[in-house]
Order: C-alpha cells, then structure tokens, then sequence
C-alpha cells in the first residue's frame, strides 16, 4: 500500500492514504508505528513532489487513526515537516 502513494494517479494516491488509515485502525498505533511510518518516513526525502505529497497526505490519515499520544510523537513531526527537506530541481 505506502508504494502506491507515489502512483502517478491521484485516486490511487488517495486510496493507498484511506488503506493505510484502515490498516492503522485495525492493526494499532504501536503496529503502524513500527510498520507503517518509518516506510512513509522515507518518502518525506523523496525528490519526486508526489511521493512527498503523498507521505504527508498518509502522515496524516494514519494519525487520525492513531492515538493521540502516539500520534504526537510519533507521525506529527513528519507533517510538520521536522524531517530533512531536500529541495526539488527546478522548484524557485
């Protein structure tokens, strides 16, 4: 499912967020956190603007089904963005 946040289309995008939100709510914080948020941790460094939009789309759909705790620590510094930004070519 964190594969196809980078899909290049945006239903696909959007499902995969909805997907890991269920998967979140059914499995636990402490799953998704182990699982779940380091995949889509990585995708926050990705130079594709997709694939980081889609990371921050699922950052916040998996946290919405998290308990707030863990949410707190665990997903609100990536949609933050207190992760490392790299800068996309041709972005001004």
């Amino acid at each position: 499912c964190a594969g196809w946040l980078g899909d290049d289309i945006s239903s696909v995008r959007v499902a995969a967020a909805d997907n890991l939100r269920e998967l979140t709510r059914r499995l636990g914080s402490r799953w998704s956190s182990s699982n779940l948020l380091p995949r889509v941790g990585e995708m926050l460094g990705h130079p594709s603007y997709l694939r980081r939009a889609g990371a921050v789309r699922a950052l916040g759909r998996i946290a919405s089904a998290m308990d707030a705790e863990s949410a707190s620590w665990e997903a609100l510094p990536g949609i933050l963005g207190r992760r490392p930004y790299v800068p996309s070519p041709g972005n001004r």
